[in-house]
């Protein structure tokens, strides 16, 4: 597990490398995004204490009663179907009765997905179209960004020149002088990492992720049926 841990908060894996307090931008090709790497921070930190479960119900935990407001609760009965029922906690709802299948819920699920993904052909085309004009005309502000970066890294170099003057003026003291040196340094690596960034958002990369943005949309067109013929598992990690 602590293998584990060392792997998780290891900042190579999104392009930096770490040496004695500071970072460095690394030559090779990152495997995630800085931003995943966050949110891994967030869950590794988290402290979780999972409860075990004797039965995956699929929909278990996930709804409530539309009468009362109680957790909806699922059991496995002897024909082996799955039923959905109200826990009627508050004893005032006659729904606690009634039961519901798990494939009738399947059905209103995957009606649920068609209703809330599914997005007019046309339309994704039309908006296809627009976003790719503005794509043109990125090129502009994509190269004001990265004069502006460039700036910042020049001026945060004169202050390391700066510093290190008044070390050999001896106006700090050595240790002074190598946290504010590692500060300095580790906010420079950080711009080009942003330099980086923008050099991957040219004109041919977000016309290339446009394209993929509009086959994310019309291939949700399909996650109706694709929901439906999935098997349990896969239908927990659907839209």
């Amino acid at each position: 597990m602590s293998k584990i841990h060392e792997i998780l908060k290891n900042r190579i894996y999104y392009g930096i490398m770490e040496y004695q307090g500071k970072h460095y931008l690394g030559n090779h090709k990152p495997i995630i995004t800085e931003e995943l790497f966050k949110k891994v921070e967030l869950v590794r930190t988290r402290k979780a204490h999972p409860r075990k479960r004797t039965h995956n119900f699929l929909y278990k935990g996930y709804m409530k009663c539309n009468i009362c407001g109680c957790i909806i609760i699922a059991s496995l009965k002897r024909e082996k179907h799955i039923y959905y029922y109200c826990t009627n906690g508050k004893g005032q709802c006659e729904e606690h009765k009634s039961y519901l299948k798990e494939n009738d819920l399947n059905l209103l699920m995957a009606d649920l997905i068609k209703n809330n993904l599914e997005i007019d052909s046309d339309l994704i085309d039309l908006a296809y179209e627009a976003k790719l004009e503005k794509v043109k005309d990125n090129g502009d502000y994509i190269e004001t960004a990265q004069n502006n970066l460039e700036k910042q890294i020049k001026i945060l170099k004169e202050r390391e020149n700066s510093l290190l003057d008044t070390l050999l003026d001896k106006t700090i003291t050595k240790e002074i002088y190598e946290q504010k040196n590692t500060e300095i340094h580790n906010k420079i690596t950080k711009l080009k990492s942003q330099i980086n960034k923008l050099n991957k958002q040219n004109s041919h990369n977000q016309k290339l992720t446009l394209e993929q943005t509009k086959e994310l949309f019309l291939d949700c067109n399909n996650r109706r049926n694709e929901f439906l013929n999935a098997k349990q598992a896969e239908k927990k990690r659907s839209p």
